[in-house]
């Protein structure tokens, strides 16, 4: 598939069949996210944690009893970014490089996609404690990834950013 036309497919996936996303796809979109930029090469500073059945369950339950919000549209599958250090100024950025190449390769595979900060904001209002994780990496954002429930169509690509020269 062209760029162009990976560009164009992406879009923001707020409903979610009941399916799973292959291991296959999800390693590839695990690697794309692997091939993004970050600030002076420090990738150990960086954990893709994939949550998916229970754990993911468990955690958006969580988020849902104590906060009163559904964080994951049904998805059944996030990739949470987790960083560490003091380089909250760069930490952003990286986190997002990562998580576009992962959501443009999603595209690419036929896998909806839908960035959110929203999950990673209230692990921590709500003091989930993630299994596994040592306590310096703090989640910055994550990405659902599932097939798109086509009863809900996603919108015309319309949005243009203003370029000023």
């Amino acid at each position: 598939m062209e760029f162009d036309t990976i560009l164009r497919k992406r879009r923001s996936v707020r409903s979610y069949l009941d399916k799973e996303v292959s291991d296959k796809d999800l390693e590839k979109i695990l690697e794309a996210g692997m091939l993004a930029p970050v600030a002076k090469r420090q990738y150990d500073n960086i954990i893709l944690l994939v949550l998916r059945n229970e754990k993911l369950e468990k955690i958006v339950n969580e988020i849902k009893d104590k906060q009163g919000i559904n964080v994951s549209y049904g998805s059944k599958l996030c990739v949470l970014l987790l960083h560490k250090g003091d380089r909250s100024e760069l930490a952003n950025q990286d986190c997002g490089c990562v998580l576009e190449n992962m959501a443009l390769k999603a595209a690419e595979l036929g896998v909806g996609s839908v960035y959110s900060y929203q999950i990673a904001k209230n692990i921590i209002l709500t003091d989930i404690k993630l299994e596994n994780i040592e306590k310096e990496y703090k989640p910055l954002a994550g990405l659902f990834l599932g097939y798109q429930n086509t009863d809900t169509p996603l919108p015309e690509f319309d949005h243009i950013i203003k370029v000023i020269y």
